[in-house]
């Protein structure tokens, strides 16, 4: 059975505390270095960004729907192509994070244990889409951090997070 409570407080640490930690470490990317890739088929810094607060976006409207289908990614559009400087990624991560709040608010049993058709991978239930957001942000987060230190972008701030 699945716990609405539980998947809210989840969620809500995911934004209250570890985003949080992935945006102070997205304002010290430098905007030169935006484009930025470690290796040629590495998503670039921006494209990461994006990747993360699209999938959070993504995954609950899909929770919250019970589907997710391809026109939904224009649901919140986002052109991370022409993004010239941290805050521009910040802004969308702002908008990402209130539709979030509001679909969290609305979280119940049935939508956490329905069944949610993706476009783009195998059905997963809600329970398992939170766990799925979860598990991307503190992916990509570190992945962020590693970006930065090879950038040489100063004290990374999962250090402070620890």
């Amino acid at each position: 059975m699945a716990d609405v409570a539980c998947a809210q407080r989840l969620l809500g640490w995911l934004l209250d505390e570890i985003l949080p930690t992935f945006d102070e470490a997205v304002r010290r990317l430098p905007a030169e270095h935006l484009d930025f890739r470690p290796i040629h088929h590495a998503r670039s810094a921006k494209g990461l960004v994006h990747h993360v607060y699209q999938t959070l976006v993504l995954l609950l409207r899909g929770v919250d729907q019970g589907r997710l289908e391809r026109e939904d990614a224009a649901f919140l559009f986002f052109d991370v192509g022409q993004v010239r400087h941290p805050d521009q990624l910040l802004a969308f991560a702002d908008q990402a994070r209130a539709y979030a709040r509001e679909v969290i608010a609305r979280l119940t049993t049935e939508k956490l244990t329905r069944s949610v058709a993706t476009f783009f991978a195998p059905s997963m239930t809600g329970e398992e889409a939170v766990r799925k957001i979860v598990e991307e942000v503190l992916h990509h987060r570190g992945q962020l951090f590693l970006y930065l230190e090879l950038l040489g972008a100063g004290d990374v701030p999962y250090r402070e997070a620890l």
